[in-house]
């Protein structure tokens, strides 16, 4: 998603991808958010999701289970 933040090409068809979930009624996830300059850009095309580097690094599947128990007590 790096390459996104210097190439209008490549948000347009972003753009139109979400634009076009939307239509068909469904929701965006965007994978590989790495700074907040992409987050804003995505927010501002609607985009209902995000996951990436930005939010934190991947977890193991024991390690995600411990933030999950912790945060349902």
């Amino acid at each position: 998603m790096s390459q996104l933040t210097q190439n209008l090409a490549a948000w347009k068809f972003v753009l139109g991808t979400i634009t076009l979930a939307r239509f068909l009624g469904y929701k965006t996830i965007a994978e590989g958010v790495e700074t907040v300059d992409q987050l804003e850009r995505l927010r501002k095309c609607k985009c209902d999701l995000a996951q990436g580097f930005y939010f934190g690094e991947p977890l193991s599947g024991e390690e995600a289970s411990e933030i999950i128990a912790q945060h349902l007590l």
